[in-house]
């Protein structure tokens, strides 16, 4: 009614509460590879310590590379 129909409304969600509807998504779509979905709620795990409350909309392209670097550092030990 009031002419806002398709205005886009972004939702704020931190991220490891958002995690939880990701990993569902995950167990669906790889389904027939069990594996792939456990590794990446393995990998959730971490991601969750690293990102924690932040709102998925502030986390960026340098955040993910500087947890890559991190978590591939953390592999080699």
């Amino acid at each position: 009614m009031s002419g806002r129909d398709s205005e886009l409304r972004t939702q704020i969600e931190p991220f490891n509460s958002a995690t939880g509807s990701f990993e569902a998504w995950a167990r669906g779509e790889f389904a027939s590879h069990p594996n792939s979905w456990k590794r990446i709620c393995v990998s959730m795990t971490s991601a969750k310590v690293m990102f924690g409350k932040r709102p998925i909309s502030s986390i960026t392209r340098g955040d993910i590379e500087d947890y890559g670097a991190v978590e591939s550092t953390r592999c080699e030990v």
